[in-house]
């Protein structure tokens, strides 16, 4: 679908920014179609077998057993429930996930029977094996690579260290507060010039 866009719009070559399971997706995406791709840039990246991330193993259960739509109605009706409960895992602080943001992020997915029997199915269509599988690919890849990690839930340093083996040459290395950050040459994989990244 990426790809399909930037031939819509007659883009052959870009930049690829992916956060989060959108950094999974751009690893799928690099690998696929690596001449495409100028630049790299992952932060708290979905990788490897980490996706979807164990702390959220209830949640593709849920959807498993097409019971997800029904735990999203219930935080609509009580938001409190969804901050003392998801947003727990997924907010480092679940009180900035309002009642309005709440709204916005699930109304639309439980609007009707339809988008609720969808949203069950793409959350527990969820697996690793795509990117277990490209784990060949991305230790060959030559794209200059950011590498943004944080050690949270999600990203744990035995999975953003894997990604470090791959393509690029600087990452960054910030607490779980997200109030610090080093960066850090790699010296481990692919010597890459990095014309576009500055190193500090």
């Amino acid at each position: 679908m990426v790809l399909g866009a930037m031939d819509a719009l007659d883009i052959n070559r870009f930049d690829l920014i992916g956060n989060d399971t959108g950094g999974g997706i751009a690893q799928l995406l690099a690998t696929k179609a690596p001449n495409r791709v100028t630049s790299l840039v992952l932060s708290n990246s979905d990788t490897h077998n980490n996706y979807p991330p164990k702390s959220l193993t209830t949640i593709h259960d849920a959807a498993g057993q097409n019971r997800l739509d029904d735990i999203f109605v219930a935080f609509l009706e009580n938001p409190d429930s969804a901050r003392n409960g998801l947003g727990s895992v997924v907010y480092e602080n679940p009180m900035h996930l309002s009642d309005e943001l709440l709204a916005t992020y699930l109304r639309p997915l439980t609007a009707t029977p339809a988008r609720r029997r969808l949203v069950n199915r793409y959350i527990h269509s969820q697996d690793n094996a795509e990117l277990v599988s490209i784990e060949p690919l991305l230790q060959k890849l030559e794209v200059p690579t950011l590498i943004q990690r944080c050690q949270t839930v999600f990203l744990r340093r035995a999975f953003s260290g894997r990604l470090t083996k791959y393509s690029g040459a600087l990452a960054t290395l910030c607490s779980r507060r997200g109030n610090s950050s080093t960066t850090h040459p790699l010296t481990n994989f692919h010597r890459i010039p990095l014309p576009g990244f500055c190193r500090s």
